[in-house]
């Protein structure tokens, strides 16, 4: 019997097998939850992209003057923060996703200096691509500040990207939701 899910607390003699089977009608019912939820958000998310048609290109002239532009990727791989639907703008073919996100791209002139990205996850989430593509319009457009948000389960994948961008002589600025450090929050909205 593999019991390698088991927690310790389970290995009481006398009523393990009771505890035995409730763990496992508890994975089971879990696993199958997981499953239906999964069904469920990517049902809502082919209905979701058919209606959803935004502005993904915008100058913000208020506080932090900067370009932003909200591009498309293969969405949040986390996708367990219950309040969030940024996963709903995205796709998993990346041919159409770099195709929208090199119009977006297209538009930004440097005017500020300052760049943000956003997108239907973290910016791991985009394709490489892509990710060329954003650097080489910061080169081009002589932008020296660009701004990424990150899930923190990616924490690992910043420093990487700022040097990549640094090797450029561009300030990387990471932005993540403070709501992600609170469990209850985020998983149960």
């Amino acid at each position: 019997m593999d019991m390698g899910y088991l927690c310790p607390f389970f290995l009481d003699r006398k009523s393990f097998g009771k505890k035995e089977s409730l763990t496992q009608k508890k994975f089971q019912e879990r696993k199958r939850k997981n499953m239906e939820q999964k069904e469920s958000k990517n049902r809502e998310s082919a209905l979701y992209a058919k209606d959803f048609h935004p502005n993904r290109y915008a100058v913000i002239e208020e506080k932090n003057k900067r370009e932003i532009v909200m591009l498309r990727g293969g969405g949040c791989s986390w996708r367990k923060c219950r309040f969030c639907d940024y996963h709903l703008d995205s796709s998993p073919e990346e041919a159409k996703n770099f195709k929208l996100n090199q119009e977006q791209l297209k538009k930004v002139t440097g005017c500020y200096g300052k760049l943000e990205v956003i997108n239907s996850g973290s910016f791991v989430d985009l394709d490489a691509k892509t990710m060329e593509w954003i650097e080489n319009v910061c080169v081009e457009k002589n932008i020296q500040e660009v701004h990424f948000e990150c899930h923190w389960n990616h924490r690992k994948d910043i420093l990487p990207l700022r040097r990549r961008f640094q090797k450029k002589n561009i300030n990387l600025k990471i932005k993540t939701g403070v709501e992600t450090f609170d469990a209850l929050f985020r998983e149960s909205y």
